[in-house]
């Protein structure tokens, strides 16, 4: 299926389209829509039909807002060129910030467009920089286009750019809550470019900023330079195709919002990450001002036929390193005073995670609560619904743990730093990984009264105590 999506999407996804396959051709596409409200409990269905479904949907740029009949304006860059350009194929801006701030006027000023800012490819050794304390921030409708030309392995996955690379890079590298490209309007396509955080050593808040977008697309990109986060999803919906990520914390971190976020991610390969691979949290309160307000967090992802592995070939971090994580809230600011400790903090995720390589990980699949700290006075719940068929756990110490707390303390049960949620629920739907090759740490208390959580192995009840992580750890 790999060369399939490959062949089918490559003419039309590098013609100028924004991801317009064509609704018409797709037979029985309305049926297939129909099973997005399943979550986890729809079976995976043929290509033509899953497009369908991400294109009626409305969720990927070009599919239903976007149309290939409208105008299309160019906007060129090319940072070889001398300055004080005016973004025209002979005489192109200069600067990246240059190119976007013509687009947005551009946008502004002219309805019924769609606006594509070319970037050209630059000598070896230069870039394209940006200040994090100012990062480019995209907040009108357009297409960020690079060079870059994606090279793949025989699985059709992506290795990374040889040619024609458009480096954009932090300068200085990202700090504490910075972000080098922050997306923040309806159908934006960022593809093509090899974004850095400029070594930040694990620093910063994310390469790119995804928040309150509709029908975003990520596609064909290099991540690099060691950011906290490559991708950070936030009350979005929209694809992240085709991309890859070295070096970072978490390659891949999607977040809910108060209206459920849909987000699929297919055909990316992530490497080398210190936490893991990909991340899905139903809701998230993030450093700084970042949409922090909302209690309850939904979010909705398919992940498909991804290579997610890990830092330490056949061992990972001790129980922690994961090729996909699972978790219901996870918040940073524990300390804040004024938090009401009769707020339930809430976190849903309903996800299917099918065909991917999670190899070189701690966990295949981490499964837990997010990041319910002791020190918080609120209590924390949530509903977890997950699908997973077909993936391949090589080398990876445990296929996958189910936790009601942080996935630290399920491997320490001494770690007094997290509680466990309460009235949560752990529903694993259509997992054929038998239930004696998962963790499971599923207490029916926690030195107070009943936890009342449950947790369902393909629609049956798994009664607590239940507590099959091993001690110590492997």
């Amino acid at each position: 299926m790999r060369a399939n999506l490959r062949s089918l999407g490559a003419s039309r996804l590098d013609s100028g389209l924004w991801f317009a396959y064509s609704l018409p051709s797709i037979p029985n596409a309305r049926e297939e829509t129909l099973a997005i409200t399943g979550g986890p409990h729809m079976r995976r269905s043929s290509l033509k039909g899953l497009l369908a479904m991400v294109c009626l949907a409305g969720l990927v740029v070009g599919c239903s807002k976007s149309d290939s009949r409208q105008p299309v304006v160019e906007i060129y860059v090319d940072g070889t060129a001398t300055a004080g350009g005016d973004g025209s194929l002979l005489t192109p801006f200069q600067t990246l910030q240059d190119g976007v701030a013509a687009a947005r006027n551009r946008v502004d000023s002219q309805q019924g467009i769609r606006v594509v800012v070319r970037i050209a490819a630059l000598p070896a050794g230069e870039r394209y920089s940006i200040d994090p304390a100012t990062p480019l921030l995209i907040d009108r409708p357009m297409e960020l286009r690079g060079s870059g030309t994606m090279d793949t392995d025989g699985s059709n996955l992506p290795t990374g750019i040889s040619a024609d690379e458009t480096l954009v890079e932090a300068v200085p590298a990202l700090g504490s809550d910075q972000t080098l490209i922050e997306i923040a309007a309806d159908d934006v396509a960022i593809k093509g470019l090899t974004i850095s955080a400029g070594g930040a050593s694990g620093g910063g808040f994310a390469s790119l900023f995804v928040r309150e977008s509709e029908r975003f697309l990520v596609q064909g990109n290099l991540f690099v330079g060691e950011p906290a986060v490559a991708i950070q999803t936030v009350a979005s919906s929209g694809l992240v195709f085709f991309n890859r990520i070295e070096d970072a914390g978490c390659g891949i971190c999607l977040v809910g919002g108060a209206v459920s976020a849909f987000v699929q991610v297919t055909n990316n390969r992530v490497s080398d990450s210190s936490a893991g691979g990909l991340e899905a949290l139903g809701r998230a309160e993030l450093p700084g001002t970042r949409l922090s307000g909302f209690a309850t967090g939904n979010l909705v992802a398919q992940v498909f036929e991804n290579d997610f592995h890990g830092a330490i070939p056949g061992v990972g971090t001790q129980g922690f390193s994961y090729g996909v994580r699972v978790a219901m809230a996870r918040d940073s600011r524990w300390t804040v005073p004024g938090f009401d400790p009769s707020v339930v903090v809430r976190g849903s995720v309903s996800i299917r995670i099918d065909e991917n390589l999670l190899r070189d990980n701690y966990y295949g699949i981490s499964i837990d609560a997010g990041t319910p700290s002791a020190a918080d006075p609120r209590s924390y719940s949530g509903a977890l619904d997950i699908g997973t068929v077909d993936n391949d756990f090589v080398d990876s110490t445990a296929s996958m743990l189910v936790s009601f707390t942080r996935s630290s303390r399920a491997a320490d049960p001494t770690d007094s730093n997290w509680k466990y949620t309460e009235n949560a629920s752990v529903d694993l739907l259509a997992v054929r990984t038998n239930q004696s090759d998962i963790w499971i740490d599923h207490p029916d208390a926690d030195g107070g009264g009943p936890l009342g959580n449950s947790l369902r192995f393909n629609s049956l009840a798994v009664d607590a105590p239940l507590r099959t992580v091993p001690d110590p750890l492997p």
